[in-house]
């Protein structure tokens, strides 16, 4: 009579749960696993052989051994047998073991008589060492009958089921974030340039001259917004006016402030700017704009440009200088490419912002992330989801605006590692002496693969008193003795 076995898998890797999901099929033997999982690197197996309904012949023996079997079938861990004996197979068996002529294995688990009829089992437990092999391995019991004399009388091999370990614990890592101080008042100052084209020797604009209404129809824009934006309190605009280095020094001072004023004028007449709001200057010829200009430009003979405004202290004998480099060649270049860029006015708009909330910062980072503070910022970036290209694109954002302030800097690095560039991140943590970016860097090397250190970061971090160091280092662990070994 074929005989039904069922083992039930309660598999779980660090706790050993009883297994509720369905009762046992229930056969002339009935195996209820109760326990089976991974811990501390070893496979634990604890079940209930329940035989009540198993009836033996008196000379019979049924044998019972539980075994690991590989998804390939090339490796086998047998368990120790049970041996269930009827009432004569029992009591000879015991004779000729105390006689010496017989012995069950070294390995045997139980010898139990069998007493027709009544309820009988036994709890079978046992434990080996987890080895790679064992993962999605079958686990079977093996059954067979003998009688007296070792008869075989067959048996069979019954499946008990697959054994499915689960992937190594994914461990739920934190990532410090610095909170940007709160900016109390906000100023903020934003300048341009209007470059305007101007006849000979004469200091008003003109719109129809050249790319004048250019240049006007952008200061316009600028200002328009700057006045009317509900965010903002203008402070104070402030024109400067410069010339270009050729003709007389005194002469271009004089230019410098007359262009400067014709451009107040204009901006004040145009936009009912009151008086004080604007301030005008002049500095005459800008050599710092010249130099500036040649030192981004790929001339060939930019070199001794620069070493001539750097190293001739006075004015006339550096123009002089200058008309004589190259034969005069450079001036005449300077002349027609250099100094008619020369010729502007800067004005810079001073303003203070109002205090926004986090959906008015929403509206603004991506348009004027000038207005907000790097602690609005960081307030918009938690608002997305950790790891969006809307939460990494704010606190990019924030380092370009912010480019020297360490927080920026590192909130874009944890930044980093939510989106998976991990090595750029590492590259900037490994610079960074502090609890939060021991931390951070320990989930980067992680997430690359490189674990040589992480243990060690996190327990530095930890002893520092950083929370999220001491929640990581125990997820770690978890890691640690999940994975195969």
């Amino acid at each position: 009579m074929k005989k039904n076995i069922y083992f039930l898998l309660g598999l779980t890797v660090f706790l050993v749960l009883p297994c509720t999901a369905r009762p046992p099929h229930k056969g002339e033997v009935l195996i209820d696993a109760m326990n089976y999982a991974k811990l501390n690197k070893k496979i634990i197996v604890n079940a209930e052989i329940i035989f009540n309904e198993v009836r033996l012949a008196p000379n019979e023996m049924l044998t019972i051994v539980p075994i690991i079997r590989s998804a390939d079938e090339m490796h086998v861990m047998e368990f120790g047998p049970i041996y269930i004996n009827g009432r004569a197979r029992d009591k000879a068996n015991m004779r000729r073991v105390a006689f010496g002529n017989m012995s069950y294995p070294e390995n045997t688990v139980a010898v139990i008589k069998r007493k027709n009829r009544e309820s009988q089992s036994f709890s079978y437990s046992v434990e080996t060492e987890y080895q790679k092999w064992m993962r999605d391995s079958e686990l079977i019991f093996l059954e067979y009958r003998t009688e007296c004399g070792c008869k075989d009388k067959g048996g069979d091999i019954w499946l008990a089921g697959k054994i499915h370990l689960p992937a190594p614990y994914i461990p739920q890592f934190q990532l410090s974030y610095l909170v940007p101080a709160v900016e109390e008042v906000k100023r903020r100052t934003e300048s341009y340039s209007a470059n305007f084209d101007y006849a000979v020797n004469r200091s008003e604009i003109d719109r129809n001259f050249k790319n004048n209404a250019t240049v006007l129809d952008q200061a316009d824009r600028i200002i328009s917004e700057a006045k009317n934006d509900p965010n903002i309190v203008l402070d104070k605009i402030l024109i400067t006016g410069y010339a270009s280095p050729d003709g007389d020094t005194a002469h271009n001072i004089s230019l410098s402030e007359k262009r400067a004023k014709a451009f107040t004028n204009y901006l004040t007449g145009k936009h009912n700017l009151r008086g004080t709001l604007i301030t005008t200057d002049w500095k005459g010829e800008d050599w710092q704009g010249l130099s500036a200009l040649i030192s981004r430009s790929h001339d060939p003979y930019c070199e001794e440009i620069l070493q001539v405004i750097k190293n001739t202290a006075d004015i006339n004998k550096r123009k002089t200088a200058l008309k004589n480099l190259q034969g005069g060649a450079v001036y005449r270049k300077l002349l027609e490419t250099d100094f008619p860029v020369l010729r502007r006015n800067s004005y810079d708009i001073f303003y203070t912002v109002r205090g926004l909330d986090t959906d008015q910062s929403k509206d603004l980072i991506f348009v004027k992330p000038q207005q907000l503070s790097l602690n609005e910022m960081f307030m918009v970036a938690n608002s997305y989801e950790k790891g969006s290209k809307e939460f990494k694109k704010t606190f990019d954002i924030a380092a370009r605006m912010y480019p020297d302030d360490p927080v920026a800097c590192f909130n874009r690095s944890t930044s980093e590692i939510e989106t998976g560039s991990y090595d750029d991140a590492i590259t900037a943590l490994q610079q960074i002496e502090t609890p939060q970016g021991w931390n951070n860097l320990a989930v980067a090397l992680f997430r690359r693969g490189d674990n040589t250190q992480v243990s060690c970061y996190f327990e530095k971090a930890s002893k520092a008193g950083l929370k999220e160091a001491a929640h990581n280092l125990s997820e770690y662990k978890k890691w640690l003795e999940s994975k195969d070994n």
